[in-house]
């Protein structure tokens, strides 16, 4: 018998072959794997946002505001086409094995741009976004502000003038009592000279405040920064008219910029974003107006040269360095400086006219 016709029988063994069990994930936890690898995605391109958001400028406004927004949907199209096509999956996908395609290379581009606008429009219409919305400010808002502002500083002032009115009566007087619960008509007239100087010297800071508001650019916030910083609002006022005569786009060949002429690393060494901000810019020089006051101990004259000279200068010849330039930059400090206060001064003058009729018609 040749080899060939032998039917050769095949016996069993008693081993089965070890099939393979794959346990298919349930509609459930795909779709929660989905969800969680897009919120992954979303991820990176909120860090982007967040990484790219202080390069914006202060304060915002649209246009800056749309350019990051756009920046931030077209990579967001590069990175989501681009990898479904090469790979089926994102970072996302890859962290929580999720595939868009089933088949490599089954989807075209023009599939994976129409998920991704699907994917957009879905997350639009449900309320999210890739890219928080931040507040733009408003001019007409600041200008009503300013306007209700005023208002109010206008009644404050008409209160103290009331208040005033009141005393000259009392103390030409001497024996009417006061309205409001004045125990006796002898000690009133005496109750009203000892509050005189705190109420006179209330009004004259109304009518100094009144005066930045309405006659000095920016004055409010000059003013304000001054009186949060010790200072004279006259100085600061004075420093801003020097270097950029109230300019807040001015620059200097040096890299100075803004309203008091800081230069980048003063300025955030000072707590300013956005030296072509006014707020910040005057915040930022009134705080370096302060620094300098107290390493001089509050010699306005060694503070002026050190604003223009620097510190070191100043220190070095105990005093107005012998430059030419800042020499000039004093005496020109100190004569605005002059001139805001001798205007001040003009009003107050104004002011106590009136409170002295009002004296003279008591009696």
């Amino acid at each position: 018998m040749r080899f060939d016709e032998v039917e050769l029988e095949a016996v069993p063994l008693g081993i089965e072959e070890d099939v393979p069990v794959v346990a298919a994930a349930t509609g459930d936890a795909a779709r929660w794997r989905r969800m969680l690898a897009l919120l992954t995605d979303l991820s990176l391109f909120a860090a982007i946002v967040l990484a790219l958001s202080p390069l914006l400028p202060q304060p915002l406004t649209w246009m800056p505001v749309a350019a990051l927004a756009g920046f931030t949907i077209v990579l967001s199209y590069y990175y989501f086409v681009g990898t479904w096509l090469l790979w089926g999956k994102t970072i996302g996908g890859t962290i929580f094995d999720v595939r868009v395609v089933a088949d490599e290379g089954a989807m075209t581009l023009r599939d994976a741009s129409m998920r991704w606008a699907v994917m957009y429009l879905s997350l639009a219409l449900g309320g999210i976004g890739p890219l928080a919305m931040m507040q733009i400010n408003d001019p007409g808002a600041v200008d009503q502000k300013k306007s209700v502002a005023s208002m109010t500083l206008d009644d404050s002032l008409q209160e103290d003038l009331k208040t005033a009115r009141s005393i000259a009566q009392q103390v030409a007087g001497g024996v009417e009592a006061v309205a409001h619960g004045v125990e006796s008509a002898t000690t009133s007239p005496l109750r009203a000279i000892e509050e005189a100087p705190t109420k006179l010297s209330l009004i004259t800071e109304k009518v100094r405040e009144d005066f930045f508001h309405k006659e000095v650019p920016f004055g409010s916030v000059i003013y304000k920064e001054a009186k949060k910083n010790d200072l004279r609002p006259e100085l600061v006022a004075a420093v801003v008219q020097a270097e950029s005569r109230f300019k807040p786009t001015a620059r200097s060949g040096a890299g100075a910029v803004g309203l008091m002429q800081l230069v980048p690393r003063t300025g955030r060494w000072m707590g300013a974003r956005d030296l072509t901000n006014p707020a910040q810019n005057i915040a930022a020089g009134a705080k370096y107006l302060k620094y300098l006051n107290e390493r001089f101990d509050g010699n306005e004259t060694k503070v002026i040269a050190a604003y223009n000279a620097g510190e070191g200068n100043v220190k070095r010849f105990d005093g107005v360095p012998p430059f030419r330039e800042t020499r000039s930059y004093v005496q020109r400090v100190r004569g605005f400086e002059q001139d805001f206060q001798n205007r001040v001064d003009s009003r107050l003058a104004d002011a106590s006219s009136e409170v002295t009729e009002m004296v003279v018609l008591a009696r």
